[in-house]
């Protein structure tokens, strides 16, 4: 992302200069810096004009100041173009097409991918776009709006190359209302936490976001949204869950990410090919999250049945304590009452959940051979690290708690697709991706 032209900031015309996501604003540091006003052009969105009557809405943060300018870190940035210098098109934004090497594994559906490529490929040769698909259309409401979320193929004609058509699978989001810029950039999130989901990965990259293209008519200006993002990783095809395994559930994953549903931050392997005590707090984390969504009922009868007995014993044997006395008698009592389930008892319940799951499958699929063959001792190992890691106690991380962080990652995920209403021969073939094999 590389631009250059003018920005007014507090009634005052000064030049820039935007590469790789940093801005230099030239001359700015004593109007702005040394006058207490940083806060009027960082965390909101600032017009700028560009080449080519470029149009551009900055969202900024401080960097530093190096002679008299300011550095800013550009978090995103919208920009506007019409090279047919129509000043009577609209900036309205109604249709955003997100570009991801994740979603060229994740939409090769078995019917229609070939024909599909041949055909964005063959619509060069016409100037009418005579395609013989329609994408199949998912509904879902985001801040009280509702969107068309569809996936399709895209192509761009690039006679330099050697092979002049660069084809790539895209996500695409329509709303017949405006979507407004803070909803685009929690759209564009919102897509990240879904291709995050897919590929189970904490890193994913948006390679493109095109903003209203092949829209179907000429009343808007097409343009780009960027966003700043950490380094591009490497995902790969056996990573990533088909859109044919979910195909029919989409819009309620979808509704789980934007409910906030599935604990994104604690999900996925901290650092990559390397499991530490961080990623055992994490899955720990993200299980009783999602296991309280996905099984809000649960109750442990044997906790219940204790519990009640013990808080009938407490009160049977209170006698006239004093005023201190009486406040640490409450406050034991109330340590009991409000006692939840354990941790282990809801990894044991989770886990037979998950061996119900693999009875499912006609394959000659078994958890021991996928994780671990002393997989029944997860929950132990998982209760007993957290709890050390929980104390700061050493924990020693060895290759079966590894494994145990692999499987409860994959019964995370078996919970979010369950709550998602996928079905379980369907679920099987996801959560298979965690295995030691990713088939």
């Amino acid at each position: 992302m590389d631009y250059n032209g003018k920005i007014v900031l507090n009634d005052k015309e000064y030049d820039y200069i935007i590469k790789d996501y940093e801005m230099i604003i030239i001359d700015s540091k004593n109007d702005i810096l040394r006058k207490n006003k940083l806060d009027t052009i960082t965390g909101k969105w600032i017009d700028a004009t560009a080449e080519y009557d470029l149009k551009l809405k900055l969202l900024l943060s401080y960097k530093f100041s190096d002679s008299n300018s300011l550095k800013l870190n550009v978090e995103a940035c919208l920009m506007m173009h019409d090279f047919e210098y129509e000043k009577d098109k609209s900036d309205e934004v109604h249709k955003i097409t997100i570009r991801s090497n994740a979603l060229d594994y994740f939409y090769r559906p078995n019917d229609t991918y070939i024909k599909e490529v041949s055909e964005v490929i063959g619509s060069f040769q016409s100037t009418e776009d005579k395609r013989s698909y329609s994408p199949k259309k998912y509904k879902i409401s985001f801040n009280k709006k509702e969107y068309n979320v569809f996936f399709g193929v895209n192509s761009y004609l690039q006679v330099w190359e050697k092979f002049m058509f660069d084809v790539f699978s895209s996500m695409n989001f329509y709303c017949d209302e405006e979507i407004q810029i803070d909803e685009l950039l929690e759209l564009v999130h919102i897509a990240k936490k879904f291709l995050s989901f897919i590929s189970n990965s904490r890193k994913v990259y948006i390679d493109e976001i095109l903003i209203n293209a092949t829209i179907g008519d000429e009343q808007y200006r097409c343009g780009k949204f960027y966003i700043n993002q950490s380094l591009n990783k490497n995902i790969e095809s056996r990573e990533v869950i088909s859109y044919e395994n979910i195909k029919n559930n989409i819009p309620q994953i979808f509704d789980e990410i934007i409910e906030d549903n599935i604990c994104f931050i604690s999900l996925f392997q901290y650092e990559e090919n390397v499991i530490n005590t961080i990623d055992i707090m994490n899955i720990c984390a993200a299980f009783e999250s999602q296991f309280n969504i996905t099984y809000k009922n649960y109750k442990d009868k044997n906790l219940k049945k204790v519990k009640k007995d013990i808080l009938e014993a407490i009160e049977n044997m209170k006698v006239n304590y004093s005023k201190i006395e009486d406040e640490y008698y409450n406050n034991i009592y109330n340590c009991i009452k409000f006692y939840k389930d354990t941790l282990k008892s809801k990894l044991e319940y989770a886990l037979l959940q998950f061996e119900k799951l693999y009875e499912t499958t006609k394959d000659p699929a078994r958890i021991g051979y996928d994780f671990t063959d002393d997989y029944k001792e997860m929950p132990n190992r998982i209760k007993q690290a957290r709890n050390d890691l929980d104390h700061g106690n050493n924990a020693k991380v060895t290759y079966k708690e590894l494994r145990d962080t692999q499987l409860l990652r994959a019964i995370v995920y078996m919970m979010i697709l369950k709550k998602a209403g996928v079905k379980d021969e369907i679920i099987m073939r996801c959560i298979r991706k965690f295995t030691r094999l990713g088939v």
